[in-house]
Formats: structure tokens, C-alpha cells, sequence
């Protein structure tokens, strides 16, 4: 599938709401704070898991690679630059509720975008 459909499907099955193709975002996510850079093909800021559930079907009928991020910012596990041009990243800081805390059973349910801050104040 070449640009424009792929464009054209991720659209339809995302709204432009969610993703963006807009040249200022595409900069933000093509460089590394080492100097290298890739080129995304496009900025998806899913907040559902419906929505995920969309980009990967986008993906796999399109053969575009996804690189999903929760906030792109643990610089000590790498930050925002997808391994190669072309990607879609998934930008998964909107979905950033805490499902779950069980401190009887010791653990925590949550999504990919919250903080470590935010699951301390909570």
C-alpha cells in the first residue's frame, strides 16, 4: 500500500483526532537527544484500547511498522525516535489512568502512559 492509502486508512480507522501527520509533530518525534534521526510517517495518540486494537489491524493489512512509546521521556531506556523511517508511533501517553490498586494483594493495574510521579501521588 503506498502513502496516501495508508494515510487515507489510518484516518478512517482513527479520525484525525488521533493521528497526526502534521509536519511540526513529525519533527518533534524524528530526533534523538544523540543526534541520530528517523522519520516517522505518522503520530497516533491513542486513548482506548479499541483504538490500539485499530492501528495494529491498520498495520498489519498495510505492512507499516508501529513503535509504540509510553511518554517517550526514560531516557535510560531509550526516548521517542522510532528504530527506522517510516514507523507509526504510539504515542500511549493519553491513556494514563490507574485501574487498580490492591494493597492487599500487593500489586497495581495501569495504563502504558502513567507516570511513575503519578502512581506515587496517588
Amino acid at each position: 500500500m503506498d502513502f496516501e492509502n495508508s494515510k487515507s486508512r489510518l484516518i478512517q480507522e482513527l479520525g484525525s483526532s488521533v493521528v497526526s501527520f502534521e509536519e511540526e509533530i513529525i519533527l518533534k518525534y524524528s530526533g534523538a537527544i544523540n543526534g541520530s534521526q528517523t522519520r516517522p510517517l505518522c503520530i497516533a495518540f491513542p486513548e482506548s484500547e479499541d483504538q490500539i486494537r485499530k492501528i495494529l489491524l491498520v498495520s498489519k493489512e498495510t505492512g507499516l511498522k508501529i513503535y509504540p512509546l509510553s511518554k517517550g521521556k526514560n531516557f535510560g531506556y531509550g526516548d521517542a525516535l522510532s528504530t527506522g523511517e517510516g514507523h507509526i508511533i504510539v504515542d500511549l501517553s493519553k491513556m494514563n489512568a490507574i485501574v487498580e490498586v490492591n494493597p492487599k494483594l500487593a500489586f497495581v493495574t495501569l495504563q502504558p502512559g502513567v507516570t511513575q510521579k503519578q502512581l506515587a501521588d496517588h
